[in-house]
């Protein structure tokens, strides 16, 4: 991941360290051992890869859900809402998926 982020990261417990250190420690016991205890979730995630083009820099993925810069790669689940739905995200995925995948299909 290194590769894709030169900046610094940011844990849980405030302090930042740069990318490349971070994404080292992560392959040590102890570098699980602090995931497992300070990441948590959300129920419902939405919206953490922004759509849109390119040449925007908040963005990560286009209207067909390729990954900028990564060919092949595509997200089709909750991470490309800009809003939580009002009703669960269970059936707005599976159609975010299919659509996406008659992209694919069609591609």
């Amino acid at each position: 991941m290194a590769e894709y982020h030169t900046g610094l990261v940011t844990l849980n417990d405030g302090r930042e360290l740069p990318a490349a250190e971070a994404f080292a420690a992560l392959g040590t016991t102890e570098a699980v051992g602090y995931v497992r205890q300070t990441v948590g979730h959300y129920v419902h995630p939405v919206g953490t890869a922004r759509m849109g083009p390119f040449d925007d820099v908040g963005s990560v993925v286009d209207q067909y859900g390729c990954v900028h810069g990564i060919e092949g790669l595509r997200v089709a689940d909750a991470s490309v809402m800009p809003n939580i739905p009002r009703a669960n995200t269970n059936l707005t995925c599976i159609m975010t998926g299919e659509r996406i995948a008659g992209w694919m299909r069609q591609a």
